[in-house]
């Protein structure tokens, strides 16, 4: 059983191939522009369809014929947090990162409430 891991994060996407046991099969690395302007920290979520399509097709295509043992893919992200989407799904906008600092004000309002 061979297990994809796609991983979007600040500087860069990758996609890592594991074994059953976690040795590591494959890997491809692509950079992913990050856009920051002040407080904004941003991504583009329509990059990360095109760079996880092309990252799994480079590690498949290395597996080779060990490409059939694929059975499972995980996305993980260490740096997004935020997707805002309308009613068909559609991105509205870019990704806003943990990084971003807009909502500074009203984190620490919500911090104030007995809830949080």
């Amino acid at each position: 059983m061979i297990v994809l891991v796609l991983n979007i994060g600040l500087k860069n996407a990758r996609c890592i191939a594991f074994s059953h046991d976690g040795k590591q099969l494959g890997i491809s690395t692509m950079p992913v522009h990050t856009y920051v302007n002040n407080e904004k920290v941003e991504q583009d979520p329509r990059e990360w369809m095109v760079l996880a399509k092309e990252l799994i097709a480079l590690v498949v295509a290395d597996l080779g014929p060990r490409s059939s043992d694929v059975k499972a893919i995980t996305v993980t992200t260490s740096a997004s947090c935020f997707v805002a989407i309308d009613k068909n799904e559609n991105n509205v906008g870019n990704s806003i990162l943990v990084s971003d600092t807009r909502s500074i004000d009203e984190c620490e309002e919500l911090d104030k409430l007995p809830g949080f």
